[in-house]
């Protein structure tokens, strides 16, 4: 509630990047909970009785949570900071979430609880492990960790190595287009006649071979011989589909596009490019383009014998399509315009208010026609050179977009080798500076850059191997041997864009927030101990064990949840995070930990603290 609160507050839209940040909340939120639950179990297990048990709890509970959390808006600071729409999207709405998370379990919860103890005076309140004692001990296992260290770090070299050796194989083929330039389209097919309700539908070798042929045909469009092609939900035999994704290097987007159309046009409901005066021309200065600074819009454009009123749009453009063929009716020039006007190219002249008035022809078959449009926060009469660029030009080639290449009707994302280089320089910058300022926090918070290092190398390796895990992926889903495999587990070729960044800086805030929980345990079990020593770290990994099995146990159900019907948006987001917690949760464990031990230290007092006992001795005399 509170989320959601937040977001109408800021009258924030909410989109499905935004939609699995809220998901992620409700699994990460948890958290917190049992972090206070878990240390109420343990002061009642000491003896004390619910009352203190509860403010205890409380108190011990919220260094921990407070690290954990920090550390996560970090991330979403840096993520809101540097990101895609999309991911800032994601970062805003997971921030939010962070900071409803701490109130509802610091005051919310706290008052509840407090509210059952001292005001209905609650006397006793159990919980499972305390009523089933097998559990109990299971939870509170007595493992040497630290004993264990060799055979983990066996096990972290080689899933590492393994990670990067899938990397080097897969090379730049594992960038998605935004990282290495080129285009995207996306094709949906048309309704099946014959099947009422049903879009028309083929498999992926199929449509795979049609692309690879037009490169082999054509030159200009060479780079679609090797074209991506993936189904979008396909059918239970993950191949058929009625919407596909081609994914090529090629940049040129006005052949590359009216190619795909022609090639699957009996499959496409994609309407003919249109034909009118001056429609090829790519300059606004050269085309009928007329700045509306007359009431009477036959004054605007020449043609005094058009008496139609223009006063809502004084201050707009007039475009004049003359001789259009073949004609079109109002609704289809409307239709044309909307669908281009929603695409990521002119999403930034969405809203403005336009409309049709017929010159020559009727309504339903337009021979000639004038299109104004109007930008109330962009107006001739206040500036008209930035009129010139921002509305008479944005809209000129709106037109012929939407009218002049039918094209333009399909999804199409181009990225030009220095968007696609900038967009690398902003990941890894993301990368960098949410490590960096981790690094600085945890030094700060625990006075020791051993923990700091110890957490970087931790993330670095989780990272890695979710990297390497990315590239596994990909390698099964092209081998047609585990082409059933890759079908069950729902395997995609994930590519590493913007959004699969976002999931790597996202599994970094949650695999930092496991390791302070152990790392504050560590810090409070070692007392006055200038140095971490093998009984303290192997007590402290024991006895968060069982809050390390449930926070992440429910993180991992809402991003299961994510991964099956999240939907192709959030497909190769929720596969990384998917393997990121179960990387992240061992890493925390098995990785960071070991690192805090103060080994020479650890060895050389002890040995000292046995001299002394010996000499203590008394005499054999």
């Amino acid at each position: 509630v509170l989320i959601l609160g937040a977001l109408a507050l800021s009258r924030a839209s909410l989109t499905l990047p935004g939609i699995a940040g809220i998901i992620l909340t409700f699994g990460m939120a948890v958290d917190a909970n049992v972090l206070i639950f878990e240390r109420i179990r343990e002061e009642l297990n000491n003896g004390l009785d619910l009352r203190q048990a509860v403010r205890l709890g409380y108190e011990k509970a919220l260094s921990s949570i407070v690290d954990g959390n920090v550390t996560n808006l970090i991330v979403c600071l840096v993520l809101a900071n540097v990101g895609t729409q999309e991911i800032r999207g994601f970062a805003i709405t997971l921030g939010i979430g962070v900071v409803c998370t701490m109130i509802s379990a610091l005051f919310f919860s706290h008052i509840i609880m407090v509210t059952l103890v001292d005001k209905i005076r609650f006397r006793k309140m159990s919980m499972l492990p305390m009523l089933i004692r097998p559990l109990e001990k299971a939870l509170n296992p007595n493992i040497n960790w630290i004993g264990l260290r060799w055979v983990t770090v066996f096990i972290s070299i080689f899933f590492v190595g393994l990670g990067i050796t899938m990397v080097i194989t897969q090379g730049s083929k594992m960038l998605d287009t935004e990282f290495r330039g080129g285009t995207q389209i996306t094709l949906t097919f048309k309704d099946d006649p014959a099947n009422p309700g049903q879009r028309l539908t083929m498999q992926r070798p199929e449509v795979e071979q049609i692309v690879h042929e037009l490169g082999e045909n054509n030159e200009v469009i060479q780079p679609l011989r090797n074209a991506e092609v993936l189904p979008i939900n396909p059918e239970n035999d993950g191949l058929t589909a009625d919407t596909f994704s081609i994914k090529t290097t090629a940049t040129n987007r006005s052949q590359i596009g009216p190619a795909i159309v022609n090639a699957f046009r009996e499959k496409l409901d994609v309407p003919p490019p249109l034909e009118f005066v001056d429609s090829q021309v790519l300059d606004s200065n050269a085309a009928p383009v007329y700045p509306i600074i007359e009431a009477r819009l036959g004054e605007n454009i020449n043609q005094t014998e058009v008496r139609n009123d223009a006063t809502e749009f004084v201050g707009g453009v007039a475009i004049v399509l003359e001789n259009i063929n073949p004609p079109q009716s109002s609704a289809e020039i409307r239709e044309r315009l909307g669908i281009t006007r929603q695409k990521d190219d002119f999403s930034d002249i969405v809203g403005r208010k336009l409309d049709i008035v017929v010159l020559a022809g009727t309504p339903d078959a337009i021979t000639s026609a004038v299109v104004m449009v109007y930008d109330p926060t962009i107006d001739y009469f206040t500036n008209a050179e930035v009129w010139r660029t921002e509305v008479a030009q944005r809209e000129w080639e709106l037109i012929s977009a939407a009218l002049a290449n039918s094209s333009d009707q399909l999804s199409v994302q181009s990225f030009s080798p220095a968007i696609a280089e900038n967009f690398r320089a902003t990941a890894v910058a993301a990368v960098v500076l949410s490590l960096l300022l981790i690094l600085i926090y945890i030094w700060v918070r625990f006075g020791s850059v051993r923990y700091s290092a110890a957490a970087i190398v931790a993330l670095t390796h989780d990272v890695l191997i979710v990297i390497g895990l990315i590239a596994f992926a990909e390698i099964i889903y092209e081998h047609e041997a585990f082409s059933s495999i890759s079908n069950f587990l729902m395997i995609e070729p994930f590519k590493i864009d913007l959004n699969l960044v976002a999931a790597l800086l996202t599994l970094i805030g949650y695999s930092l927030n496991d390791t302070i929980v152990i790392m504050d345990r560590i810090r409070e079990n070692r007392g006055k101990l200038p140095y971490a020593s093998k009984a303290v770290i192997n007590k402290s990994i024991n006895e968060t064990i069982s809050r390390t099995l449930v926070t992440s146990g429910t993180t991992l159900l809402a991003i299961f949840l994510l991964y099956v019907d999240g939907g192709p948006g959030v497909h190769a987001f929720s596969y990384a995070l998917l393997v990121g917690v179960l990387v992240g949760t061992y890493s925390s464990i098995a990785v960071a930990s070991p690192l805090v031990w103060s080994r020479k230290r650890d060895i050389s007092d002890r040995k000292l603290r046995e001299e002394a006992e010996l000499e203590a001795l008394p005499s054999p005399e």
